[in-house]
């Protein structure tokens, strides 16, 4: 009985981390961030939400094929992880998307200052074959402010990734 009751306690984690999971990138995908950042800011009120964006991504899926594409997102993920710290949350929750939240408390500058720093970042990563020297990230970030939930700091996040993604073309 008891190793019946321990093989369905590691089958129940198991299930749980897949449904957690992006597939491709090992990353949290947009459910398990949602809810996790949400877990966080009710115990801490603060913290800081990035929205990360792929620019121009669909060239290179038309280019070399969504096999290579898949490649990138992957390279791109780990890029990221290892700008991370632990108790950041990280995730991809769309195609070319990702989010980074760190539970601190910082004010617009730190924004400001962190999004050039992951964009920099990106820069300075070693090419692989099929990600092109052109290949850039638009990075957006929204300051925890009373009463926000994760919807909230990610419209705001979101809204101003539309306006300087705009800004740039």
């Amino acid at each position: 009985m008891n190793d019946a009751f321990l093989s369905l306690l590691e089958e129940n984690k198991r299930l749980s981390h897949l449904a957690e999971t992006d597939w491709l990138t090992g990353l949290y995908n947009r459910m398990a961030v949602e809810k996790k950042v949400n877990e966080l800011l009710s115990k801490r009120q603060c913290g800081v939400l990035f929205v990360i964006d792929v620019d121009h991504f669909k060239a290179i899926n038309d280019r070399y094929g969504h096999l290579a594409g898949d490649g990138v997102l992957q390279e791109i993920a780990h890029a990221l992880t290892d700008m991370t710290l632990c108790n950041d949350v990280i995730g991809r929750i769309g195609g070319d998307e990702f989010v980074i939240f760190m539970p601190i408390r910082q004010g617009p500058d730190f924004v400001e200052s962190r999004c050039r720093q992951i964009e920099q970042h990106f820069r300075d990563l070693p090419r692989s074959q099929f990600m092109e020297s052109s290949l850039s990230l638009t990075v957006c970030g929204s300051c925890y402010q009373k009463g926000d939930s994760y919807s909230r700091l990610f419209d705001r996040a979101d809204q101003c990734l539309l306006k300087e993604k705009a800004a740039r073309r």
